[in-house]
């Protein structure tokens, strides 16, 4: 039962995704050469292909859903990352987004799924979910009362400006093989500005920019969800879809509920 203290949050779709990003640490023992994991998960092959071989480096990129689907390959890193195109949305008056968090989200967790199941991924020491999502608003001032109902400790005004809140809350993971190990659920926290410009040059080449229409205005918030950095052990191969959807649970739970411990 709602209580007279207890503030109405919006619904969760009410959260619009700018980006999601996974994020894997291959284990130190892990092989990748050349993979094939674009044409194995979307069947088709990526409209942009860089490879550098000698430095282990891959680049992949090509259309997902409403937005843009890149796979970065490095040494070290493996990043997947879904981005608004903001070419198709120069008519729209919010800001550009690639639909509800749970739309959205839940066809990139699905695809990313598919790839931590497949057997060709590689074997990870980390794994990491992360977002950025915004829900728009009419002014700075709206942007603020918004903010402070997602943050219950924190004292906001209309009033205030520049304002910026990080915090990790560390969850327990309850996943099997991975039951009470620490989860790191940072969120952060802004009111954002978008200003549409034109950007025209003068006959020396010096750019000149001048605003067109009126600012849209949104909160902000960004997830980074993911297992501990000082872990140096394998995850459990047959449960990495399992974190993910846990991480992607735990973003959707502070989204929902804002930042609670």
């Amino acid at each position: 039962m709602t209580t007279q203290n207890t503030p109405v949050l919006p619904d969760i779709s009410c959260w619009h995704v700018q980006t999601l990003r996974v994020t894997a640490f291959p284990s130190p023992s892990a092989t990748i050469s050349q993979p094939k994991w674009w044409s194995e998960l979307l069947g088709t092959e990526p409209e942009v292909r860089n490879l550098r071989p000698a430095r282990g480096e891959l680049i992949e990129k090509g259309p997902f859903d409403k937005g843009t689907l890149t796979l970065q390959v490095f040494p070290l890193r493996i990043d997947w990352n879904l981005t608004v195109i903001p070419e198709a949305h120069l008519d729209d008056p919010d800001m550009p987004h690639l639909g509800s968090l749970p739309e959205t989200g839940e066809k990139f967790i699905k695809l990313m799924s598919d790839w931590l199941s497949n057997a060709s991924a590689p074997r990870l020491q980390r794994l990491a979910f992360g977002a950025v999502l915004n829900q728009a608003v009419g002014s700075p001032e709206e942007g603020y009362h918004l903010l402070a109902k997602y943050l219950p400790e924190i004292r906001l005004s209309p009033e205030s400006t520049d304002f910026l809140y990080q915090i990790n809350r560390p969850g327990k993971s309850a996943v099997p093989s991975s039951e009470g190990r620490s989860i790191n659920r940072l969120s952060k926290w802004s009111c954002v500005a978008m200003h549409r410009t034109i950007v025209q040059y003068f006959p020396d080449g010096t750019p000149s920019t001048s605003p067109v229409g009126v600012a849209s205005y949104a909160c902000n918030l960004e997830l980074d969800i993911s297992t501990p950095g000082d872990f140096k052990e394998d995850l459990p191969q047959q449960t990495l879809a399992q974190i993910l959807q846990e991480q992607y649970n735990f973003g959707i739970d502070i989204a929902l509920r804002g930042d609670i411990a």
